[in-house]
């Protein structure tokens, strides 16, 4: 459950002003704080989404009197996307807020773009479903950063018209060549093709160096994810901390020592 204000205003005197109109389903209550010494009355009511005639309005508040320098809050009510909320004062000195409950599916902070739109103002946390590529990237504070793992992301899959010595862009199944450099692998009608020797894969979006191809050909490419690991130790750093057997026998006693030392107890010297 996510908690939110959705709108807040302060309308004229005796004047129909809308308040908020739903974008999702949410429970919500709108308060009203008289601002001036002397008592105000107030409506609130909502006008479901397609709704032509004033018997269809659902009324929260009707001529409620709110005393001066008081809050009056509804009860809470469910309003459905479309809905338009909408709020009346006797005097210019009722200030209205409107406060919702809705469902949250997980995905508020999950943006999906294309590549050449990526998202803006973003937060430690954001998600960016780039669909150019079906990339997943993470904001990481100053940039986004690629979400990798370690499965086959994707096979890449043309049938060639013929002559053809480079391939990029959209496959048979319109999806978009791109990889990470060395962490691809070319098949040309089943066979694995040797990098760049048979193929030439350096701008991770196009394929050249092919000797020319016959229509019908059948070319894979099978793309692999770029697992990053952080967060390990150098051989270096793992000998200056923990004792190595050589260093182990001159700091601590070895197990001949030891046997000599239990001897001795056991003859009480």
């Amino acid at each position: 459950m996510a908690i939110t204000r959705l709108a807040v205003s302060t309308p004229n005197a005796t004047t129909d002003t809308l308040l908020h109109t739903s974008t999702r389903n949410a429970l919500v209550s709108v308060i009203a704080a008289n601002t001036s010494g002397s008592a105000a009355t107030i409506r609130a009511w909502a006008v479901p989404s397609g709704a032509v005639s004033a018997s269809a309005y659902a009324y929260y508040a009707y001529d409620s009197i709110v005393p001066g320098n008081n809050t009056l809050e509804t009860f809470r009510f469910a309003i459905e996307d479309g809905d338009s909320l909408y709020v009346r004062s006797s005097t210019s000195f009722v200030s209205f807020s409107l406060n919702g409950i809705y469902e949250s599916n997980g995905t508020s902070n999950i943006t999906v773009a294309s590549l050449s739109a990526s998202p803006t103002s973003s937060v430690i946390g954001d998600v960016w479903v780039e669909s150019t590529n079906n990339l997943i990237y993470f904001w990481n504070g100053s940039s986004w950063t690629r979400s990798y793992d370690v499965s086959i992301t994707s096979r890449w899959t043309k049938t060639a018209a013929g002559s053809e010595t480079s391939l990029s862009g959209l496959d048979d199944n319109s999806i978009t060549l791109a990889y990470d450099v060395g962490y691809e692998q070319v098949y040309l009608n089943g066979v694995l093709l040797v990098r760049n020797s048979d193929y030439t894969a350096s701008t991770g979006t196009s394929i050249t160096g092919l000797t020319a191809l016959t229509i019908n050909d059948i070319v894979e490419i099978v793309i692999f994810n770029v697992a990053t690991i952080s967060d390990t130790y150098t051989q270096a750093y793992i000998d200056s901390t923990f004792l190595t057997q050589s260093s182990a026998s001159s700091t601590y006693a070895t197990a001949s020592q030891l046997t000599q030392v239990e001897a001795l107890a056991l003859l009480g010297l």
